[in-house]
């Protein structure tokens, strides 16, 4: 393959445009995805040293897998722990680790420019040349961008054996340009199990927080193995679409509306927005107060008679579905925090966005879906904080 070369006024350009969509956030992304090239380059160098794939059973093999440990790698944009593979007998040593740190800047720039300037197929063939470069085969980098794809797709349909106690549902909004540029939502599933494990499990692209869309991420988690019997709570964020998927799918299940939610729902409602900090300081103090259910309700009184002239509509939309609030109190008070909101799903999907920010506007719902299984993959691992 003809080399596409990187001239200083390009390398610039890339800087240039990296400082105006956020440069920190760039970097992260594009650390994440380096790491996870390096990962997928040395597991391929480790199968070409042993002569066979994982699993695969053959003679006068050299030696046999052994995990891996940690290993700091420096790079252009900060250092990275890669897995670094062990052997039962004898060591490994990798060639392409030495051949990446004499070439890291190049290799770097090749991957920060596909996150900055879109992955077409020119910047993708810049990331090929210059892996090729150090011994890894343009073949070897498309590879692993297609194991991406297909990983996505064996997450969706990977076994559930785990049983959860708890189930949260929340969805986020992203740009995706296919014929024209509009909004989609990506709707997600996250398991907590009793000893308070927390592992995303699924998500959906789907058109918005509908029926449709929360419907078929349940039947998919159902088909996988998902056991509602173990299932004890669905937390939610009050939206008329979670509900009636979830009266479908877990009719038996208790569900409780997530108090923040809920509490943050009353800014629109509000008449004077002078009054917003007072009014939704009191709403919230209904639930933090609260020792138990009938004294959530008497704090709800105290609160419509305080607010019932000056913001009535306010005052109606907190007694409106209060009931579907306080499910959580039929819990131990040690678990409040954990299921009374939604906030642990909440914090992952802060971390999406917050890497998938720089990106703008997605090719189509094919990268959405391969972006979103690569975080989900880092967030259920541990390599990026929730």
């Amino acid at each position: 393959m003809e080399r596409i070369p990187y001239s200083r006024l390009e390398i610039q350009r890339i800087l240039d445009e990296a400082s105006l969509l956020g440069w920190d956030q760039i970097k992260e992304v594009s650390r994440d995805f380096i790491k996870y090239l390096i990962d997928n380059f040395l597991l391929s160098e480790l199968e070409l040293f042993l002569g066979c794939e994982k699993y695969e059973r053959i003679e006068d093999r050299k030696s046999y897998r052994n995990g891996y440990y940690e290993r700091l790698i420096g790079t252009t944009l900060g250092e990275i722990r890669v897995r670094y593979p062990r052997l039962r007998n004898g060591a490994f040593e990798s060639k392409f680790i030495g051949k990446y740190k004499r070439r890291r800047r190049e290799l770097d720039f090749a991957v920060l420019s596909c996150f900055i300037l879109g992955g077409s197929t020119r910047k993708t063939a810049k990331v090929c040349d210059a892996f090729a470069d150090v011994g890894i085969s343009s073949g070897t980098v498309s590879t692993i961008f297609r194991e991406l794809d297909q990983k996505a797709r064996e997450f969706h349909s990977k076994a559930i054996d785990k049983k959860y106690r708890f189930l949260v549902l929340d969805g986020l909004w992203v740009k995706m340009r296919e014929r024209f540029k509009r909004k989609k939502a990506v709707l997600f599933a996250m398991g907590i199990t009793a000893e308070g494990k927390k592992e995303l499990l699924g998500f959906i692209v789907a058109d918005g927080e509908s029926e449709y869309g929360y419907t078929a991420l349940l039947n998919n988690l159902l088909k996988r193995g998902f056991d509602p019997s173990a299932l004890e709570l669905a937390i939610h964020d009050g939206a008329g679409g979670i509900i009636a998927a979830l009266n479908m799918c877990l009719p038996y299940v208790a569900k409780q509306y997530c108090v923040f939610h809920k509490v943050q729902g009353i800014a629109p409602k509000l008449n004077r927005r002078s009054n917003r900090k007072a009014i939704m300081r009191d709403a919230g103090d209904i639930y933090r107060i609260s020792e138990n259910k009938v004294k959530a309700i008497a704090s709800l009184r105290v609160f419509i008679r305080k607010w019932a002239k000056a913001e009535p509509r306010a005052v109606r939309y907190m007694q409106t579905r209060f009931d579907e609030t306080l499910t959580y109190f039929n819990f131990s008070q040690a678990l409040w925090k954990t299921i009374s909101t939604t906030n642990y799903l909440e914090r992952s999907l802060r971390e999406i966005r917050r890497r998938t920010k720089p990106m703008g506007c997605f090719k189509d719902e094919r990268s959405t879906n391969r972006i979103m299984y690569a975080l989900t993959y880092l967030l259920n691992s541990g390599e990026i904080p929730s």
